[in-house]
C-alpha cells in the first residue's frame, strides 16, 4: 500500500514539474489581431481578427511549448514579418512581433516585456505559420 502511495506521489510531482516547466503563462486570450508587415511599403496591412477558440489555442499552445527566455532583449537585423496584438479576457493587451524564419526558429518577441519565444518544432511551427498567413 505504501509503495503505491509513493509511486502516485512521485508521478504527481513529476507531472506538476513538467507542467511548470513547459507552461509559459499565456492563457485567457479573447481575441487576436494578426497584421502582416509589407517590406516594400514599410507598413502593416489591415490584418485579420480571430476570435475562434481553435485559432487562439494554436497560438497559445505554440507559445507555451516554445523555448522561453525571460528578461532578454534582441535587436533583430530584419523587420518582423507579423504583428500579433492579443486581447485578454480581462481587457489587457500584448503585442507579439513574429519573425517567420529566423534561422532554424520562428522567433517571437513580446513587446515591452523582454520575453522571447523560439519555436523550433516543425509541426508547431507549421501550424503557427499557417495561422498567421
Amino acid at each position: 500500500m505504501k509503495k503505491w502511495v509513493l509511486i502516485l506521489l512521485a508521478l504527481s510531482v513529476l507531472g506538476f514539474g513538467a507542467y511548470v516547466y513547459f507552461y509559459n503563462g499565456i492563457s485567457n486570450i479573447e481575441r487576436m489581431k494578426i497584421q502582416a508587415y509589407n517590406h516594400k511599403t514599410e507598413s502593416y496591412d489591415q490584418g485579420k481578427v480571430l476570435t475562434d477558440q481553435y485559432s487562439i489555442k494554436i497560438f497559445t499552445k505554440s507559445l507555451n511549448r516554445a523555448r522561453h527566455e525571460k528578461n532578454t532583449i534582441y535587436e533583430m537585423a530584419n523587420h518582423e514579418d507579423y504583428l500579433v496584438t492579443v486581447t485578454y479576457e480581462d481587457g489587457g493587451t500584448d503585442e507579439f512581433r513574429v519573425w517567420e524564419s529566423s534561422g532554424r526558429y520562428t522567433h517571437i518577441i513580446r513587446a515591452g516585456e523582454g520575453d522571447n519565444f523560439k519555436i523550433s518544432g516543425d509541426r508547431n511551427r507549421e501550424k503557427l505559420i499557417k495561422l498567421l498567413k
